[in-house]
């Protein structure tokens, strides 16, 4: 889910692991910040909350990943059953974590990041907010119901503090 604080305890596990992270999130705002014509359209689908069509998702990521990387985080990709599919072509999944957090959190969450941020993002928007949890409560079950039929699926309740979701994320990817 948006906001549930993913990035976060990405970027520790980057920092602790050296396991390279790799944020949807960042890539498509470097991306629309350019002055090209599929600049503009992806700027234009992240103001409203939308989602990037899979397809072109799915490109960005295959570009991303190195051929020789053996480890790395995806954070915010897969987000489709789709992107799930072409995902377990090009690349070998050890674990996949969902995050879960209250609504009413996640919103105070993004709201605060809003304001602590130096650059206001657009996506932060209560309005773009609630559409971006409506579109990820359309894709996630069919998306979890992959992950757990593979046995890929680790669930990681995200409402606590922030050193207890690294500890319970830390123990779900057996890192200590």
């Amino acid at each position: 889910m948006p906001g549930v604080g993913k990035g976060t305890i990405s970027k520790r596990l980057e920092s602790e692991f050296g396991i390279r992270h790799i944020s949807t999130g960042e890539i498509l705002r470097k991306a629309s910040q350019e002055n090209t014509e599929i600049s503009r359209k992806i700027r234009g689908i992240l103001n409203s909350g939308n989602l990037v069509p899979d397809d072109f998702m799915c490109e960005l990521i295959k570009n991303e990943i190195r051929q020789d990387e053996k480890k790395f985080i995806l954070d915010g990709f897969p987000r489709t059953f789709k992107q799930a599919q072409v995902l377990s072509e090009f690349v070998e999944i050890d674990a996949t974590l969902y995050f879960t957090a209250k609504q009413e959190l996640i919103i105070k969450r993004l709201e605060k990041r809003a304001k602590d941020l130096e650059e206001f993002r657009e996506d932060d928007k209560k309005e773009i907010i609630l559409n971006r949890f409506k579109l990820f409560e359309k894709n996630i079950e069919l998306l979890l119901q992959y992950y757990r039929d593979r046995k890929l699926l680790r669930e990681i309740a995200a409402g606590m503090d922030i050193e207890t979701v690294f500890k319970h994320t830390k123990e779900a990817l057996e890192l200590d």
